[in-house]
């Protein structure tokens, strides 16, 4: 981690407090939002980090705890996702991260499944990097490893560079536009559509491929990717 950076995990909680050691290990995060309805494992998981867990960290986090009500109501993911833009405000207004980049990192396992949906939700909202933890219980040989738990969920890494591409080079947008009506299609028929050269239709295509919107075909032709898909609908909601 940069000195110019900070890490910062936001996880569901419930009452499987172990979730919380393997993005501790791989992370190392300065600042940990806790959203629970169960303060009794907010307090489990402040004595780990004091003793067990320590050795994850060269200095003990920031334990912020946002509290919601039960967990499995109709009203739960709204009230979750509430609590988790409340707790990246007051992040961002925090001393520590006073002039850093932040690099969040959203836990999706924990807590109830509509905890999941919601941090996953929240995640994909503001484009956060998101991750899932697989149970320590499954597999004994990563003990001494937690941070190998972790699987990176790639989706929510690309949706920054992803908006970026679409929204402000009206050409890339144009290309994406053109691969999901009409793809499969080849740079040719790329560069035919745009009236222009196989250069610029290459300099707009390399955006969209290193965000993971459109992916080559062996025969060479470029195809939307799902995620591609659903990132030109959040820009342009069928009517």
């Amino acid at each position: 981690m940069s000195r110019d950076s900070i890490d910062v995990l936001l996880q569901p909680l419930g009452f499987t407090v172990d979730v919380i050691e393997a993005p501790l290990a791989k992370y190392q995060p300065e600042i940990i939002v806790l959203i629970t309805n169960i303060p009794d494992s907010v307090k489990l998981v402040e004595g780990h980090i004091q003793n067990l867990w320590r050795k994850h960290v060269k200095n003990p986090p920031k334990i912020i705890v946002k509290h919601i009500d039960a967990p499995w109501r109709e009203e739960t993911v709204e009230e979750y996702m509430e609590a988790f833009n409340e707790a990246v405000e007051e992040v961002s207004r925090m001393e520590d991260a006073k002039g850093k980049d932040i690099n969040w990192h959203v836990g999706t396992a924990g807590g109830t499944n509509l905890m999941g949906i919601a941090s996953a939700m929240s995640a994909f909202t503001n484009r956060f990097s998101a991750f899932y933890t697989n149970p320590g219980s499954k597999y004994p040989l990563l003990a001494d490893t937690p941070g190998e738990l972790i699987v990176e969920l790639p989706m929510f890494s690309n949706l920054g560079p992803a908006f970026k591409s679409l929204t402000r080079k009206p050409r890339t947008l144009k290309i994406m536009r053109f691969i999901a009506e009409e793809g499969p299609v080849t740079v040719d028929v790329i560069t035919k559509m745009l009236n222009g050269t196989p250069q610029n239709t290459s300099k707009g295509i390399m955006p969209l491929k290193s965000s993971a919107l459109i992916t080559e075909s062996t025969k060479g032709n470029w195809v939307a990717t799902t995620f591609g898909r659903t990132v030109l609908a959040q820009i342009e909601p069928s009517e």
